[in-house]
């Protein structure tokens, strides 16, 4: 009555954890995953769109939760002073997306958004290393500075 929201994640990891290969165990993670996604928690919606992707290879949201999950790492990075994983594992996926449902990507015209979203990723990450180089050579620690090299 008070934590609707909340009683669906339970029943939703209730399905899950009891019987996770059953047939609604990849339904229930990918609505676990949603109600999170809509409530802006994106380090727990990527959590739950990850196991579809890695536990579930054959699952019929496969597509979906690469498009989520990549919005999930884009909205995690919090910025250049922050850390840079989300930005990796989103350049990873990016690249796996193209090879894994290029196809399907075209069809559904989403292609042109995930090429959008590496190039993104790659100016953030170039970014990222700018300012790491322009910390360490305003402490002089000019060797580490000249190490730094933009991924562009």
């Amino acid at each position: 009555m008070f934590d609707t929201g909340g009683h669906a994640v339970n029943t939703f990891n209730d399905v899950r954890v009891n019987d996770p290969h059953g047939p609604f165990a990849e339904a229930a993670i990918m609505a676990d995953a949603n109600i999170y996604f809509k409530r802006r928690a994106y380090e727990d919606a990527d959590y739950y769109y990850n196991l579809v992707r890695t536990d579930y290879p054959k699952s019929k949201y496969q597509l979906d939760a690469h498009l989520l999950g990549l919005q999930c790492k884009l909205r995690k990075y919090q910025g250049p002073a922050y850390n840079g994983k989300p930005l990796e594992e989103g350049e990873q996926l990016t690249d796996q997306m193209l090879v894994q449902f290029s196809r399907e990507l075209s069809d559904i015209g989403e292609r042109e958004n995930v090429v959008k979203a590496k190039a993104e990723i790659r100016a953030q990450r170039a970014t990222r290393d700018i300012q790491l180089a322009q910390y360490f050579d305003k402490g002089k620690y000019y060797g580490a500075a000249r190490s730094i090299t933009p991924r562009c």
